[in-house]
């Protein structure tokens, strides 16, 4: 007798671990087709300038969707820009204050499945370096009203 419900027992388990073995392949199956393999995402290094641009003819895009203001005055290597992303960057806003010179470490992610003409997704990794000073060598045309 305690032949037999050792037996049993013993298919009884052998019938649970393969249930566990199938319900972790199918949730390992469904967390892998939820990847984000259609997407991407890179590291950028920016420096933000200490002011912020003026709104002139010059600086903001008049577009079917409306006109768009810049957001801050960026350079990621020598030549100084207009934020020309229509989205600030998640998390730096609410740091930035006028007077400092930033330099930021920003996830930018795109979708792959996104069109071209729509911009990427900019998110704050870390502050790098916050300077009270006065940027240097900006264009006046961005500064000027």
């Amino acid at each position: 007798m305690k032949t037999v419900r050792f037996i049993l027992s013993s298919i009884d388990f052998k019938i649970r671990g393969r249930a566990i073995a199938w319900m972790l392949l199918a949730a390992a199956t469904l967390l892998w087709g939820c990847s984000s393999s259609d997407s991407s995402s890179r590291i950028i290094t920016l420096t933000i300038a200490s002011v912020k641009p003026a709104v002139n003819d010059k600086t903001v895009v008049y577009e079917d969707e409306g006109c768009f203001f810049p957001l801050y005055i960026y350079k990621s290597g020598d030549t100084w820009a207009l934020w020309r992303n229509y989205k600030p960057i998640r998390g730096f806003d609410e740091s930035y204050e006028e007077g400092y010179e930033y330099c930021i470490r920003v996830r930018e992610f795109r979708s792959a499945d996104s069109p071209e003409d729509v911009p990427a997704d900019y998110s704050l990794e870390e502050i790098l370096s916050k300077e009270k000073k006065d940027s240097e060598n900006i264009p006046e045309w961005m500064l000027s009203k």
